[in-house]
């Protein structure tokens, strides 16, 4: 790569960029929670701050020599011997490098967009992508950094900002996770993630005008900065008992990021980034391998490289998988029941118009259809053992190829709910096409609930449905997604809700600990559930002698002492009352049925409010948390409520 052309100073810090933070779209970042837990962005932070002390260290030393590249000036010092030694050296490592990328990409690629790809197929593309761009020569891999860095750095920013919608800072406690030893010191083993900055110094800058040093420390400095902010949004997104199982954190973020109710498929972008930056570098590693063995001699004009390059990079984000509208049958709802000859029935509500069942027999599909006049939709019910078994027979039963990723509501029945919600929820979550943002619902059956389902006001039954699971338009129920259900079930520190429903609509929740239905809250403890999360709106209340509506004016004030034998629980709730009601009575019964209300959540251990958090960041580390026992002693609290009820928010 030692051409008669100079290293430009944008070249040259978009592919330090890049070089740094390819690997954030793959499965390394995860190393980070494996030592840190909940304070894997402390072990982000130390280990890119001694990685970049490192590197400034090295800087001072290279500068001098970056003109000609690690290679001449080794030779110039110490003879052709030690030169083709640091060749072979950086051969070994760019051929080890190149095929761990390839592989880890090719994973990547097939878990998380391409599951029906062979692996075969998306190593050969992945390989015969970076070749070419390698075999257009240096010009052209540099001018491809140029043009696609920014890119990368935008979808990193990007994936940041929408997170920080579902972050909520009591993931990040405790604040020393696994503890000093594991965030600090283990966690240096992290530093790899950084390794292939060496790459810089086969590139010999070649007479360009503008400080090598500076433009290397401040290219590192934004790869440390996007590093630390993936894995600080995470672990605010997620609680460390969630955050241990999943595979591509990146990912995880942009499936279930969302603006408001919409949601946002930035999940696109990260598949652009990950091809994008995973190709530029393995062509990188290819060029250096080339020029280090002498053996590069094809060249064309770089512009054409360029824009050849980047066309080849982009097609692997075409559609392999297209088709029409009318090729797919449309997923809305799940219902998960008990079966009789399999271990659970699988209730499939798909979308109309489109013809479902085509292989099904005259009188089965009779059978499953709607007998409410509900035309909007086709129900089919599969029994299996598990989610996926039941996804193939369903297969079997379409005529067409079945898409879930416009699921809507997953409803699950009192037994099912009882027996294990979480491990359902989990395996749906982890599923490809079904969204985060799938709403969660308890039946005392699913199968009749969906089949009762007959919107009056509504020509789609997918509208209802994301009509009817709004928070504020239901004061007495609660809503939940797919993604809150699993992430409150794992933590420790907070248990899950979801709502109740018939075929009246939503009345009531189901109390869950530990991911298993506990017991049930009817309305009027719904109600006061939502007053206790600041989600109240308008819900009429009747407090014996007259009626009113009451609105939260704000999230409660919550105190949670542990100085004493059992936890001490302190809570002043602020209500806006409609005019005419006696405030008075109101606040009293309030309190009063508050009270009962958390005494009763208690004796079913089920921290519905998420006490535990508070409780948890007053440990250091998630060993002397878990030790604490918290579910234990939550079932002996002590609750204190004061009622703040007047006339008007702003009162």
């Amino acid at each position: 790569m030692n051409e008669n052309n100079s290293i430009g100073k944008w070249e040259l810090g978009c592919i330090i960029f890049n070089s740094l933070v390819f690997k954030l779209f793959l499965f390394y970042p995860k190393i980070y929670l494996h030592f840190g837990g909940s304070a894997a962005w402390l072990t982000a932070v130390f280990s890119g701050a001694v990685f970049l002390a490192i590197f400034w260290l090295i800087m001072l030393l290279y500068d001098k020599y970056a003109d000609m590249g690690i290679v001449e000036a080794v030779k110039r010092k110490f003879g052709s011997k030690a030169s083709n030694a640091i060749s072979f050296i950086g051969v070994v490592y760019f051929i080890v490098s190149f095929c761990a990328a390839v592989f880890y990409v090719c994973c990547a690629l097939r878990k998380t967009v391409f599951p029906t790809s062979p692996l075969w197929y998306t190593v050969v593309f992945v390989v015969l992508a970076a070749l070419v761009t390698m075999l257009c020569g240096s010009n052209a891999v540099r001018r491809m950094h140029s043009l696609s860095s920014l890119g990368v750095g935008v979808t990193i920013a990007a994936i940041f900002v929408f997170g920080l919608k579902n972050a909520d800072i009591y993931n990040l406690t405790p604040v020393l996770g696994k503890g000093a030893g594991n965030v600090f010191l283990k966690g240096l083993s992290s530093m790899f993630m950084y390794s292939d900055i060496i790459a810089i110094f086969f590139l010999p800058r070649n007479g360009g005008k503008y400080s090598y040093k500076k433009t290397a420390l401040f290219s590192a400095v934004l790869a440390v900065v996007a590093n630390v902010l993936i894995i600080l949004i995470f672990s605010l997104n997620f609680p460390y008992e969630y955050a241990e199982g999943v595979e591509h954190i990146t990912y995880a973020l942009t499936k279930g990021a969302s603006a408001g109710k919409f949601p946002i498929r930035i999940d696109f972008a990260y598949l652009l980034a990950l091809i994008t930056s995973a190709i530029l570098y393995c062509s990188l590693a290819l060029c250096i391998i080339v020029n280090e063995i002498r053996k590069i001699s094809f060249k064309i004009k770089r512009a054409g490289a360029a824009v050849m390059s980047l066309i080849l990079c982009l097609t692997l984000c075409g559609c392999y998988d297209s088709s029409e509208v009318e090729e797919k049958g449309y997923v809305i709802a799940i219902g998960i029941d008990k079966g009789d000859n399999s271990e659970f029935k699988y209730t499939f509500q798909l979308s109309n118009p489109l013809e479902s069942g085509g292989s099904m027999g005259t009188e089965e599909k009779a059978d499953e259809k709607q007998s409410d006049g509900n035309n909007t939709v086709d129900n089919i019910c599969v029994e299996a053992d598990d989610f996926f078994t039941a996804k193939n027979k369903l297969k079997s039963v379409l005529s067409k190829k079945a898409d879930f990723s416009n699921v809507k509501v997953v409803a699950l029945s009192n037994q099912v709910a009882e027996e294990d919600a979480l491990s359902h929820c989990v395996i749906l979550l982890k599923d490809r096409e079904v969204r985060p943002s799938a709403n969660i619902c308890v039946a005392g059956s699913a199968v009749d609930f969906l089949k009762s389902v007959n919107p009056t006001l509504e020509e789609n039954t997918i509208r209802y449905y994301e009509l009817f699971f709004k928070n504020r338009d239901v004061p007495y129920a609660t809503v939940i997604t797919l993604r809150e259900f699993v992430s409150r079930s794992v933590d420790k520190a907070y248990d899950a809700v979801a709502p109740l429903v018939n075929e009246s609509g939503l009345s009531g929740m189901a109390l869950f600990q530990s991911g298993k239905m506990c017991g049930a809250a009817d309305d009027d403890e719904a109600l006061i559930y939502n007053l206790l999360i600041g989600n109240a709106e308008g819900a009429g209340f009747n407090y014996g002698t007259g009626e009113c509506t009451l609105s939260s004016v704000c999230k409660p004030d919550i105190n949670v002492s542990t100085d004493n034998v059992n936890p001490y629980i302190i809570l002043e709730i602020k209500v806006d009352v409609s005019e005419g009601a006696d405030l008075d009575k109101v606040a009293r019964q309030l309190k009063n049925r508050t009270e009962t209300f958390l005494y009763k959540t208690s004796t079913l251990s089920c921290d519905i409010l998420g006490l535990g958090r508070k409780v948890k960041s007053d440990f250091a580390t998630q060993f002397k948390w878990e030790s604490y026992n918290w579910n234990i002693l939550y079932n002996k609290s002590v609750f204190s409520v004061n009622v703040i009820a007047k006339n008007g928010k702003n009162n």
